[in-house]
């Protein structure tokens, strides 16, 4: 049983791992949910002024990662999640977002309830963010 709406848009995007494919020698793609979940990943893990041509794209999670572990630097966090996804992600709304210290490992655990447009049921997805210098 699918999980999308009959007659739906499919979604498409480079897999950004750049594997080629062996028969094609294209690059490969990711579709659907799998595409918006990468695209989730790449708008946390880019930081503000990586990209040289849209200098804005991207969040402020990773400069976060190194503030204090407190309700403060977790509601600053969560908001930085929520403004990045809703101005480069506009396939998705947010439905819950939780983060989680785990400050003697030095990582941050994001789980993240959505809905994709056109789907039926709400997605999750969990990343683990890294503090590194």
């Amino acid at each position: 049983q699918s999980i999308f709406n009959k007659g739906t848009v499919t979604y498409k995007d480079i897999d950004l791992s750049f594997i080629v494919h062996p028969l094609t020698k294209d690059i490969g793609t990711k579709t659907d949910l799998d595409a918006i979940k990468q695209s989730i990943k790449n708008i946390l893990f880019t930081m503000f002024g990586e990209r040289r041509s849209n200098y804005y794209f991207g969040s402020n999670v990773n400069r976060l990662l190194f503030k204090q572990a407190d309700r403060i630097t977790e509601i600053t966090l969560k908001d930085s999640i929520v403004r990045a996804l809703a101005t480069y992600e506009p396939r998705i709304s947010i439905l819950n977002l939780s983060i989680n210290f785990a400050p003697d490992n030095h990582e941050v655990s994001v789980v993240l309830k959505f809905n994709v447009q056109n789907m039926l049921e709400p997605q999750n997805i969990s990343v683990l963010l890294t503090r590194r210098r």
